[in-house]
């Protein structure tokens, strides 16, 4: 283990490092943040205190504000809507073993108590800042630590304050930030003894006021010895230390068993470490142009209503009153009246509609006509189904952007919220079945499925096609296979397990329903057999009955 100045030094070099290869994607940022979410983003030393000035003096037209908001809000009960299960989990090798009732209930179980812990802590505000900073920088980070009362904490962050490094996979495993915290933060968070004189003086005059900034780093934990369970040596390393501290100490020194920052970007292309090709990113031009565009219109607006004019030298002492309705009186000069220095005569209605297709275009890039439309399902009775019928196109483009989402958010969400649930001792143990069997979660949420939706229209044209044609062709239905396209539509649509049965119970079902139309048909044919037998012994053939004489016949009676 290395001594705290040694542990310093390397951790100074690697937030210099990560710092560097942040410093490019600062300014598209920062742009972002003026002109689209004012709100988000820290582009200030650490130590600054926020305070309650305006930052969004840029602004004239909300067009790119209220179309964040729709999408921020869009996503959130789409995605991850707190009042309705938006996951389901299940087996990762054996997709059927998920189905066998005590592995199943075991499952719902799991699942319920991870969706109260969600509804009890912070998740859904951090859930709601993820989707906020990827759809305007394209990219979050997000702390997710142990809590005593609600098992769960997460500590969003914002786009400036923090910078992330990637493994050789492009995977992000290194998390390292500067925030400034008060003498009596440091003192409560670290300790009396962990902090550095200047600090413990501010403490000791009740210094409220003055900031220190401190370095949290967290990465993998290459150099350490996997025989000891102590908290320096696992997987993961945590340290906070204070840069102003001239004895080279560190602050807290402290581990993690598996990754605790969960950093999604919106895409990732070759090696890149952030991300670009988010809708802040990708309508940050029109955003400005529409900026622009409003101020023209509005200066043209103004010179129309108070147009710039001229007058004669002589009228300068008098004065004007160029208030609506009011009188000059001055003497005649001769030189003329007060007239315009220019006929000004700007198309504003041409300005106007330049100004709505701009806007339309920002809140395409935003998705605000699908987000809109998934926000006002439950109040217009629209299903998923109406969702990617109406917005295919809009759907297929978001798809590779849910992926990433479902990889880099909530499935290191579900995953450490689940360990830190096991720990705890509130999920009960797993049947015995489940041993050496990996769980994955599936989403069900409303988008989720209306993107899943996309892909049922081939089921249903060709079963809509197969019934045209039976009527004709009977021998058509021997090439459709009903249970398993019942058994892929409800998989597509989210249904809950327990509706549908398994294969086998269909064809056990199926058998059943077989031997009891058999035994119905034989019971049918009983009176019809009692009823011929009654005519032929009436009937008479040759002193003897029909009947008689067949069973003759036969060998029977004489």
């Amino acid at each position: 283990m290395r001594d705290d100045a040694g542990l310093r030094a390397d951790l100074d070099l690697r937030w210099q490092s990560l710092k560097e290869e942040r410093s490019t994607w600062l300014p598209v940022w920062r742009q972002i943040s003026e002109y689209i979410a004012p709100h988000l983003g820290r582009f200030t030393e650490a130590v600054d205190r926020e305070d309650g000035r305006r930052n969004d003096t840029l602004i004239i037209d909300d067009s790119a504000r209220i179309a964040h908001r729709n999408f921020c809000s869009g996503m959130q009960s789409g995605l991850t809507f707190p009042a309705r299960p938006w996951f389901r989990l299940t087996t990762q090798g054996d997709p059927e073993m998920g189905d066998f009732p005590p592995i199943k209930i075991w499952l719902d179980h799991v699942r319920d108590v991870l969706l109260r812990i969600f509804a009890k802590s912070n998740a859904y505000s951090s859930f709601l800042a993820t989707y906020a900073e990827c759809g305007s920088f394209g990219v979050h980070a997000a702390l997710v630590e142990r809590d005593f009362d609600s098992v769960v904490r997460f500590r969003p962050f914002t786009a400036g304050e923090y910078a992330i490094g990637t493994d050789d996979r492009n995977r992000v495993d290194t998390f390292a930030r500067s925030c400034g915290m008060s003498a009596r933060m440091m003192v409560s968070a670290f300790g009396e003894k962990a902090v550095s004189e200047s600090v413990r003086r501010a403490w000791d005059r009740g210094d409220v006021r003055s900031r220190f900034e401190v370095i949290h780093v967290v990465g993998p934990n290459t150099g350490r010895d996997v025989e000891k369970r102590n908290a320096a040596n696992k997987p993961y390393y945590s340290v906070y230390y204070d840069p102003g501290d001239r004895a080279d100490r560190v602050l807290r020194r402290s581990g993690y068993d598996s990754f605790p920052v969960i950093a999604p970007r919106w895409s990732t292309v070759s090696d890149q470490v952030y991300s670009k090709g988010s809708p802040g990113w990708f309508s940050l031009g029109n955003v400005k142009m529409i900026q622009q565009l409003q101020t023209d219109c509005l200066e043209g607006i103004q010179k129309v209503i108070d147009p710039p004019v001229q007058a004669p030298v002589a009228l300068e002492r008098y004065g004007l009153t160029a208030v609506p309705g009011g009188v000059n009186f001055v003497p005649d000069t001769g030189q003329g009246g007060i007239r315009s220095i220019y006929d000004v005569r700007p198309d504003i209605e041409a300005i106007e509609g330049k100004i709505q297709r701009v806007a339309v275009n920002i809140e395409r890039a935003f998705f605000s006509d699908l987000f809109l439309m998934l926000t006002n399902m439950d109040q217009k009775g629209m299903t998923a189904t109406e969702v990617a019928e109406r917005h295919e196109e809009k759907l297929l483009m978001l798809g590779p952007v849910l992926e990433q989402l479902y990889a880099e958010m909530l499935d290191p969400v579900i995953d450490r919220t689940f360990e830190l649930a096991m720990d705890a001792g509130i999920i009960p143990p797993p049947p015995p079945d489940l041993e050496g069997q990996e769980i994955k979660p599936e989403y069900v949420s409303v988008l989720a499925q209306a993107q899943r939706m996309v892909g049922i229209s081939a089921i249903e044209q060709t079963m809509a096609f197969a019934g045209n044609l039976v009527g004709i062709f009977p021998e058509v239905r021997h090439k459709v296979d009903a249970i398993a396209a019942m058994q892929k539509y409800g998989t597509y649509v989210g249904v809950p397990a327990e509706i549908l049965r398994t294969d086998e119970e269909a064809m056990e079902r199926m058998a059943q329903e077989a031997e009891q139309h058999r035994q119905e048909q034989a019971m049918q044919a009983v009176p019809q057999m009692a009823g011929a037998g009654k005519t032929l012994s009436e009937t008479d053939v040759g002193g003897n009955s029909a009947l008689d004489a067949i069973l003759g016949g036969l060998g029977g009676a004489p």
